[in-house]
């Protein structure tokens, strides 16, 4: 919705303004969704997965690094960060593995 309003209006900026708002409109929609069913929604795990790559992102981001250097570097300390805090379990490790062709998970293995 904010996209067709936006884009046209701010071009890139728009696009990210309208990302942004969505966003949020969908994090309120599953807090309050949560809430009325009764989940139990832990805060402190969630804002630590938006925290520690949105962190990340931005730092890299600040020094101008490559998207090259920048994915893998988000990638490989943000799943260090995540298993260090304790939000990923070595049998979520083990899950991610098993996804890969069998060349490559027995090589990591």
């Amino acid at each position: 919705m904010f996209y067709f309003i936006l884009v046209p209006l701010y071009g890139n900026t728009g696009a990210a303004i309208s990302l942004t708002l969505e966003s949020l409109v969908e994090f309120g929609i599953i807090g309050y969704t949560g809430q009325k069913n009764q989940n139990l929604i832990i805060w402190q795990q969630l804002a630590l997965i938006f925290i520690i790559p949105m962190g990340l992102a931005f730092t890299l981001g600040y020094f101008h690094a490559t998207p090259i250097i920048e994915i893998p570097v988000i990638l490989v300390l943000s799943l260090t960060l995540f298993y260090i805090f304790h939000e990923l379990a070595e049998s979520d490790v083990r899950t991610s593995l098993d996804l890969l062709p069998d060349s490559m998970g027995k090589t990591i293995n």
